[in-house]
């Protein structure tokens, strides 16, 4: 089990690794850990075993600083994302992860669809083929289509009623790269997308902009209101589900102690091509 206390092995292999690492890399990385880290003595199991798997084997793949509040909304991200697909997949269905990043979800949901394809960049794939062969979800990975290309660009024909994860693709590639990529999704008969977007408690705070009391943030002042339901419409998508989930500050009493860790915002969206 991987421990999020500092490992200096594991800090000079994210040194060393870090060269050549590019952002929409580092972003991924920064959702496996989310996944994969164990939470501390209150919470020593981790989101998801793969995950920690992955990480315990592969000592590079480590994120440098990032701020707790974004690990936490990383969590909830994957549950909520998990719930909708959930609702939209059956026996039938033929899901196509883009630029997911080191997401495992097809090892849990594999099994429950027809068809699942993951396309991503080489360094995000190369590391699965190294690592995924060895764990124990072996077989379902050798049932998993793998392209390496670029999530924003990747043209293929997929099969009508498709469902498309865009999970933290407006991250990786900021939400142009979303936007650019949702336009090219349209001409799919049926097809279904589940994205996400994400705001930034560090924006609010160091702006001054939160007007609510307490230690809780309104989406909307963070960032994620920066899509627009209109702007979806305009490339021809059905806003199916739009659910907006507020952020919260991170708690501290006297001396420093975190009575509760924060969260930043975040936007879940399940769409229809019309």
């Amino acid at each position: 089990m991987v421990n999020m206390r500092d490992n200096p092995v594991f800090n000079q292999a994210c040194a060393m690794s870090s060269v050549s690492r590019s952002p929409s890399v580092t972003a991924a990385i920064r959702a496996l850990y989310a996944l994969g880290a164990s939470r501390g003595a209150r919470e020593p199991v981790p989101r998801d075993p793969l995950s920690a798997w992955l990480l315990e084997h592969d000592q590079t793949l480590r994120p440098g600083v990032t701020p707790a509040s974004m690990l936490a909304m990383l969590g909830v991200r994957h549950r909520l994302v998990g719930e909708a697909l959930a609702r939209c997949v059956g026996p039938r269905t033929h899901v196509v992860a883009l630029g997911c990043g080191f997401d495992t979800r097809w090892a849990a949901v594999g099994d429950r669809v027809a068809h699942w394809t993951l396309v991503d960049e080489a360094p995000v794939l190369e590391t699965l083929e190294r690592w995924m062969p060895q764990s124990e979800s072996a077989r379902r990975w050798g049932r998993v289509e793998r392209v390496t290309a670029d999530p924003l660009t990747w043209s293929a024909t997929l099969r009508p009623g498709a469902v498309v994860l865009v999970e933290g693709l407006a991250m990786r590639f900021g939400l142009e790269g979303l936007m650019q990529r949702l336009g090219g999704l349209t001409q799919v008969p049926g097809v279904r997308v589940i994205a996400d977007v994400h705001g930034s408690s560090v924006d609010v705070v160091s702006g001054g902009n939160s007007r609510h009391p307490a230690h809780w943030l309104w989406p909307r002042e963070a960032g994620v209101a920066r899509l627009r339901a209109s702007q979806l419409r305009a490339q021809g998508w059905i806003v199916e589900q739009d659910d907006w989930h507020s952020g919260r500050l991170e708690v501290r009493g006297r001396g420093g102690l975190v009575f509760a860790p924060g969260v930043d915002p975040l936007r879940i969206l399940q769409l229809r091509v019309r």
